[in-house]
Parts: C-alpha cells; structure tokens; sequence
C-alpha cells in the first residue's frame, strides 16, 4: 500500500505530525485507539472521515517507520534524543523524526 496517497505532513497542521489527508486526525491518534482497544468499526463509527483505505495506510505509515535499517551512529543519537523526547511528553521531536525515518525509506 501507498500510505502517501493517504498520509501527509505539514508544519501548518498539528504542528506537523502525520495526519491522515483532508483530516487533523494523526497516525499516533489512531494508533492509540487500537492500543486501547477500539476496533477498525468503532474507530470508523467515531470518526467518519475515516475509512478502511485510510486505517491501512496507517498501519502502513507505521511498518514503513519501524523497518529495521543499518542504523548510523548518528541515525541512534537522533533515535535515542527521540525517544528521550517523547518519553518527556515532548512528542514532536519524536513526530519529526519518525517522518524524516519514513522519507527517508521511500
């Protein structure tokens, strides 16, 4: 799946977090609600501008990011500050970085 043709960022929206096009709603918001344990139909009953297409380019977002690559020194210091960032509640560095890993891939 082409999760482009879905997915987007934009400084301009959610201070540039992955959203899904033509929404506000960002891969980490749905990514949440599957954690808590929503279904795809309650998270499509909820949120109408949703739709399947839309829920697998998510999942797609998401694979694309947590590909296992040959990580550069570099590539872990930027992963470990993400990660130091985000467990502080500062979750655009985090955001920033997952985009950046996913262009970077394509």
């Amino acid at each position: 799946m082409n999760w482009k043709v879905h997915i987007h960022s934009n400084p301009k929206i959610m201070l540039g977090k992955p959203v899904i096009k033509g929404t506000r709603i960002s891969v980490e918001f749905v990514l949440g609600l599957f954690s808590e344990g929503w279904t795809q139909q309650q998270i499509l009953e909820n949120y109408p501008t949703l739709n399947p297409e839309s829920i697998k380019a998510v999942f797609a977002f998401a694979a694309e990011c947590l590909k296992e690559e040959d990580d550069s020194p570099e590539d872990i210091a930027e992963i470990e500050a993400a990660r130091a960032d985000y467990k502080a509640g500062d979750y655009t560095t985090f955001d920033r970085y997952m985009v950046g890993r996913a262009n970077k891939s394509t």
